[in-house]
Protein backbone atom coordinates (compact mmCIF):
# COMPACT_ATOMS: atom_id res chain seq x y z
CA UNK A 1 0.00 0.00 0.00
CA UNK A 2 0.92 3.55 -1.12
CA UNK A 3 1.98 5.52 1.94
CA UNK A 4 -0.94 8.33 1.32
CA UNK A 5 -3.20 5.74 0.67
CA UNK A 6 -1.87 4.25 3.56
CA UNK A 7 -2.01 7.79 5.77
CA UNK A 8 -5.66 8.25 4.47
CA UNK A 9 -7.04 4.55 5.69
CA UNK A 10 -4.85 5.43 9.12
CA UNK A 11 -7.27 8.86 9.30
CA UNK A 12 -10.60 7.20 7.91
CA UNK A 13 -10.08 4.16 10.53
CA UNK A 14 -9.29 6.69 13.42
CA UNK A 15 -12.51 8.82 12.46
CA UNK A 16 -14.43 5.19 12.65
CA UNK A 17 -13.00 4.05 15.78
CA UNK A 18 -14.43 7.94 17.72
CA UNK A 19 -17.88 7.32 15.79
CA UNK A 20 -18.06 3.43 16.92
CA UNK A 21 -16.43 3.00 19.91
CA UNK A 22 -12.27 1.50 20.39
CA UNK A 23 -13.40 -1.47 22.34
CA UNK A 24 -12.74 -4.94 21.52
CA UNK A 25 -16.82 -5.20 20.43
CA UNK A 26 -15.89 -2.58 17.83
CA UNK A 27 -13.84 -5.05 15.94
CA UNK A 28 -16.68 -6.46 13.42
CA UNK A 29 -18.12 -3.41 12.84
CA UNK A 30 -15.06 -1.29 11.81
CA UNK A 31 -13.97 -3.97 9.49
CA UNK A 32 -17.00 -4.33 7.88
CA UNK A 33 -17.32 -0.15 7.12
CA UNK A 34 -13.16 -0.88 5.91
CA UNK A 35 -14.24 -3.44 3.83
CA UNK A 36 -17.73 -1.45 2.39
CA UNK A 37 -15.47 1.48 1.37
CA UNK A 38 -11.66 -0.25 0.05
CA UNK A 39 -13.46 -3.92 -0.90
CA UNK A 40 -10.46 -5.68 1.24
CA UNK A 41 -9.25 -5.59 4.28
CA UNK A 42 -5.10 -5.93 3.78
CA UNK A 43 -2.61 -6.79 6.84
CA UNK A 44 -1.91 -2.69 6.73
CA UNK A 45 -6.15 -2.02 7.77
CA UNK A 46 -5.40 -4.79 9.83
CA UNK A 47 -2.51 -3.42 11.90
CA UNK A 48 -4.32 -0.26 11.53
CA UNK A 49 -7.66 -1.22 13.17
CA UNK A 50 -5.92 -3.09 15.97
CA UNK A 51 -3.80 -0.16 16.81
CA UNK A 52 -7.22 1.66 17.06
CA UNK A 53 -8.49 -0.72 19.49
CA UNK A 54 -5.59 -1.76 21.38
CA UNK A 55 -5.96 -5.74 20.28
CA UNK A 56 -2.36 -7.05 19.01
CA UNK A 57 -1.86 -7.92 15.36
CA UNK A 58 -1.98 -11.64 16.07
CA UNK A 59 -5.20 -11.38 17.41
CA UNK A 60 -7.24 -9.86 14.87
CA UNK A 61 -5.34 -12.27 11.84
CA UNK A 62 -5.28 -15.78 13.85
CA UNK A 63 -8.32 -17.95 14.83
CA UNK A 64 -8.61 -18.26 18.41
CA UNK A 65 -6.40 -21.28 19.80
CA UNK A 66 -8.64 -25.08 19.96
CA UNK A 67 -9.63 -24.69 24.12
CA UNK A 68 -9.16 -20.63 24.29
CA UNK A 69 -12.15 -18.87 26.27
CA UNK A 70 -13.80 -17.02 23.84
CA UNK A 71 -14.64 -13.23 24.91
CA UNK A 72 -18.42 -13.98 23.60
CA UNK A 73 -20.85 -13.87 26.37
CA UNK A 74 -22.68 -16.80 24.98
CA UNK A 75 -20.98 -19.36 23.49
CA UNK A 76 -21.60 -20.79 20.07
CA UNK A 77 -22.59 -24.30 19.40
CA UNK A 78 -21.25 -26.10 16.11
CA UNK A 79 -23.73 -26.23 13.76
CA UNK A 80 -24.82 -29.59 12.28
CA UNK A 81 -26.32 -28.03 9.37
CA UNK A 82 -30.43 -27.14 8.56
CA UNK A 83 -32.78 -28.48 10.48
CA UNK A 84 -34.24 -30.69 8.69
CA UNK A 85 -38.43 -31.25 10.41
CA UNK A 86 -40.81 -33.30 8.69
Amino acid sequence: MRKIERERMAAEITALAGRLGRERSSLIPILLEVKRKYHRIDSDAMQLIGDQLGIRFGETTRPPRPGARSSCATPMKASRGPSRTG
